[in-house]
């Protein structure tokens, strides 16, 4: 349905005076959220050790595959890695 004038209903100073209250409390309210929001901002975190605190590293287990395939090759140098790899499973004993 169309308005007519009737329907119109002019603006009065205390619907301004309304009007600005709202405003301003709309504005406030956005203003108290985005200090909220800035204050949960993490600060990352350190990703390296600091340069005081040395690193020790562990010396590893050598495989014990790895060191039976070395004897195997240095016992029969003239046998190529591969070969090795296939004829060292019949010497090999798992413990």
């Amino acid at each position: 349905m169309p308005r007519t004038k009737k329907d119109i209903v002019p603006v009065t100073d205390e619907m301004k005076k309304d009007l600005a209250i709202s405003e301003a409390k709309v504005q406030s309210d956005y203003k108290e959220h985005i200090e909220k929001k800035s204050k949960k901002v993490k600060e990352p975190k350190a990703t390296t050790p600091p340069p005081s605190a040395p690193v020790e590293k562990k010396e590893k287990k050598e495989n014990a595959w790895v060191s039976h395939v070395k004897t195997y090759r240095d016992a029969n140098p003239d046998v190529s890695y591969k070969e090795a790899l296939k004829n060292a499973k019949t010497t090999y004993k798992m413990a």
